[in-house]
């Protein structure tokens, strides 16, 4: 509304727009991004989850509409061969990444666990794993499934337990925002919540 009040902003057209729900599943927003694509849309805005993006946006830079995400931030999405239409309003993760492994370094700790969703293992594997090699900074890594059933609450329990017994203080976590409760949970149930162990947290979209 604004926009179009304003006769300084696109002088001589109206802009418009349709809504259409993702439901954070990457299917569910290839289907989105197709149906607003065939009612004629110029570009799309959204979606803002890492793990639902990758095929919209291929299907985005195929057919020559912008793609705009204003909260993904996986390391997979920076190749412009293969997503030239896709805009991010965010900074991705490699930067923090980076100076997760850097401020550690810093603040005296010579080794960690690595606690890693699976959906983010391109950004541990390309950008955190070598930021630690190049310090030196000795790590244990731990891949795990988003806990949205009672086998993946168990798997992930069962890695927590092996961080507990490892000898390892340092816990580097780098998660879905839909992980955090129960990982909170869970590892309060293990005792590493308590003042012997320090958590570090990569927060990403």
């Amino acid at each position: 509304q604004d926009v179009n009040e304003d006769p300084t902003l696109l002088p001589g057209h109206v802009l418009n727009y349709s809504l259409a729900d993702t439901e954070g599943l990457e299917l569910s927003a290839l289907r989105s991004a197709r149906d607003l694509i065939d009612e004629g849309v110029v570009g799309i805005v959204g979606t803002g989850y890492s793990t639902a993006l990758m095929a919209p946006a291929v299907f985005c830079s195929m057919m020559g509409k912008p793609m705009v995400s204003p909260g993904s931030t996986a390391v997979d999405l920076t190749g412009k061969t293969r997503f030239p239409f896709l805009l991010r309003s965010i900074a991705g993760d490699g930067g923090p990444l980076k100076t997760l492994a850097v401020v550690s370094y810093e603040l005296g700790w010579r080794r960690a666990a690595v606690l890693v969703n699976e959906d983010f293992v391109t950004g541990y594997s390309q950008v955190l794993m070598p930021a630690m090699q190049s310090l030196g900074l000795q790590h244990l890594h731990f891949a795990y499934k988003t806990p949205n059933s009672i086998d993946r609450k168990e798997m992930l329990a069962d890695i927590l337990e092996l961080i507990a017994n490892s000898g390892y203080r340092i816990i580097m976590l780098y998660p879905k925002g839909v992980d955090m409760v129960d990982m909170d949970v869970l590892s309060k149930s293990k005792g590493l919540r308590s003042g012997s162990f320090y958590w570090v947290m990569m927060q990403n979209g």
